[in-house]
Parts: C-alpha cells; sequence; structure tokens
C-alpha cells in the first residue's frame, strides 16, 4: 500500500502532496482519538467514504486551477523542464496504440484494437488511396482535372495530387477505421455500469466493429482485383501506383508523429 500511494502522491503532483498531508493529519487526529487499537497506517482502509470526499473537496478549494483552456506554465508547477519527467513514456505509449505503423508492432496487448486488426486497416486504407490514385493518370498526366464548377487546376501538380488525394485521405480512412474499432462510446467502467448499459456498450461495440470489418473487406477486395487487373492488363504497369501508394503512407505515417510530437505532446 505504501509504494502505491508513493506512485499516486507523486503523480497528482501538488494535489498528491495537499492530499498526503490532510490525509497524514487526519491519520494523527485519528490515531490520538482512539484507544490505541488502531495504527496510524491502517486508518485508510476504514476510512468512511464521505469523510474522503470531504478531504479532496477541501483540497481542491485550497488549489488554483485553470479555469479553461491553458497557456503556459502550471500554476502548481514548482520549477521548469523543456521536457517533463515521463514525457518519452507517455509519447512512446500513445505511439504504440495510435500510430498506424508503429501500433502494428507495439500496440497494447488489452488494447480494444489488436495488431491483426490494425493489419487490415493499412490493406484497407491502401485499397481506398489506391481508388483516387487510379485518377493520376487523367488529373496529373493529363489535362482531364474538374473544370466547372470550380478548377481543380492545382491537382494537375504532382506533390498537390499526392498529398491532397492521396495522403490525406488515407488519413481520415484510417482515423474512421479506428474509431469504428474502438467505438470509445461502447466503453463502459463495468465496476460503476449496470447491466442494461454493459449490454448497451457491447452492441455498440459489435456495430461499430461490424463497419469497420465491412469497409475493411471492400478494401482488400478492391486492392487484390486492382493488382490483378493490372497485371493481366499487360500494357498498363502496378509499379508506379505501389511506389505512389508507399510515399503517400510515408508522408502520412510522418505526419502522424508529427502531430503526436509538436500538438499532442508539445512540451512547451
Amino acid at each position: 500500500w505504501k509504494v502505491i500511494q508513493g506512485d499516486l502522491v507523486s503523480a497528482a503532483g501538488k494535489f498528491g502532496e495537499k492530499l498526503q498531508e490532510e490525509l497524514d493529519d487526519f491519520g494523527r487526529r485519528t490515531s490520538e482519538g482512539s484507544s490505541g487499537t488502531t495504527r496510524r497506517s491502517d486508518f485508510l482502509w476504514n476510512i468512511d467514504n464521505a469523510v474522503f470526499e470531504s478531504l479532496i473537496g477541501s483540497i481542491r478549494e485550497k488549489l488554483v486551477a485553470p479555469s479553461g483552456f491553458q497557456v503556459g506554465k502550471d500554476p502548481d508547477c514548482d520549477s521548469w523542464h523543456p521536457i517533463p519527467p515521463g514525457w518519452w513514456k507517455d509519447v512512446s505509449y500513445y505511439s504504440a496504440n495510435n500510430h498506424p505503423l508503429h501500433g502494428i508492432f507495439m500496440c497494447d496487448p488489452i488494447h480494444p484494437l489488436s495488431w491483426i486488426e490494425r493489419v487490415w486497416m493499412e490493406l484497407a486504407v491502401w485499397g481506398f488511396t489506391m481508388g483516387t490514385s487510379v485518377m493520376h493518370d487523367r488529373w496529373v498526366l493529363g489535362d482531364h482535372y474538374p473544370h466547372k464548377p470550380i478548377s481543380l487546376k492545382f491537382l494537375h501538380d504532382e506533390r498537390h495530387f499526392s498529398m491532397l488525394m492521396v495522403t490525406i485521405p488515407g488519413l481520415i480512412v484510417w482515423w474512421t477505421l479506428f474509431l469504428l474499432f474502438t467505438c470509445k462510446c461502447g466503453q463502459v467502467n463495468h465496476a460503476r455500469s449496470t447491466q442494461d448499459q454493459t449490454k448497451k456498450a457491447r452492441w455498440m461495440r459489435c456495430v461499430g466493429a461490424s463497419f469497420a470489418y465491412v469497409f475493411c473487406v471492400a478494401g482488400i477486395a478492391y486492392t487484390i482485383y486492382f493488382m490483378v487487373e493490372k497485371v493481366l492488363n499487360k500494357d498498363k504497369d502496378v509499379v508506379p501506383y505501389v511506389e505512389r501508394l508507399v510515399i503517400a503512407r510515408l508522408k502520412s505515417y510522418l505526419i502522424f508523429w508529427f502531430l503526436i510530437f509538436f500538438v499532442y505532446f508539445n512540451p512547451l
């Protein structure tokens, strides 16, 4: 218990320090007022929930907390460091469970999304982005890009086409499949949820996963069809399409890591 208590206090920062002070004070008063049969170290096991919640409430009133979006230094921060303690571990764990490539090899075994489902997602993304990539010949090599009602002549450029028609759609498709598989609205706390809430959450997860599997099968089927059709049609080479997709997916991997390092976990 002492080890767990110490970890919780250190993780809670200033709030944990205040909580420790209040609990020590409460335990000292409890032990002094008792007949001596209860040790100070055991009072937490017998503390009433209402009393503990009142201690938490009193501590919250004493701490200064931002009222909304925070910019800058934490009000309870005693010092500053460019890289906060534990930052790299948090970044590594988040990347291992939310990055399309890193997650295939390093995802948490208890994560709602398994590694094999991540492989399915990646193959499906290849299929859907391959559907947009086939317009390359008409829009980039040719002049058949949309002219009305708005001219999309900028898609005639190779770099613009690769980013806007292959890379970004791949990001959107991947996140759509990720949210369907994980289905946050179907994740409940079984310790606090009723049987009906748990059953409803399970059905929501099943529905979300079913849609995700349908999209994955469709994407993979199109990938197989595309490859077979291009191989059988000997007048068209499949290599340029694959190279274009590989470059686009590498760009999306870098974009994911850029968002993780400089947005989600920006230490500054």
